[in-house]
């Protein structure tokens, strides 16, 4: 008899400042993937993003920690900050070493999704473990409900699945 791995999300952003959005989307994959828990993770300098006024690193990885500290589903890592600049699949594949035993998902808006064909070697990135694809109104709005599941390899295609609860309210 086999049994499958824990599921661990991994949520990367600026997270400047962390907020209400980043909670509902971090729960909202914990139930609908069946997350065993979901590993925040602030970028250093994040690539797609301008350099522009940016909260220090160490302050936007204190203000995660303070955000995220009541929910024991959720975590925080530093990994990218004490790294410096690194590209997600960088992170992905420290991460899969860090926690050999867990399956990695990693989270992201649909906005992300659709641009990541322009990250740093995307092939290895999906590779390395599923992709959870929030719609792009759920980080404007915090609403729960749909949940678009991407397979590691369907990056371009239609989507392997979707799981959708009905809004709150």
């Amino acid at each position: 008899m086999t049994t499958s791995q824990p599921r661990l999300g991994v949520l990367g952003g600026s997270f400047d400042p962390p907020h209400t959005a980043h909670l509902a989307i971090a729960s909202e994959a914990c139930h609908a993937l069946d997350l065993a828990r979901v590993l925040f993770v602030p970028a250093a300098a994040p690539p797609h993003k301008g350099g522009g006024d940016r909260t220090p690193a160490d302050v936007r990885l204190q203000m995660t920690s303070l955000a995220v500290d009541d929910d024991l589903r959720f975590t925080v890592s530093g990994i990218e900050i004490e790294r410096g600049l690194v590209y997600t699949a960088d992170t992905l594949r420290a991460l899969t070493e860090r926690y050999p035993d867990h399956g990695l998902v990693f989270i992201l808006g649909s906005d992300s999704l659709l641009q990541l064909d322009t990250w740093h070697n995307p092939d290895e990135l999906l590779s390395l473990g599923a992709l959870g694809s929030v719609p792009d109104h759920r980080a404007r709005h915090a609403a729960h409900g749909d949940l678009v599941v991407q397979h590691p390899r369907a990056c371009g295609g239609a989507p392997a699945g979707a799981l959708s609860r009905p809004a709150p309210g």
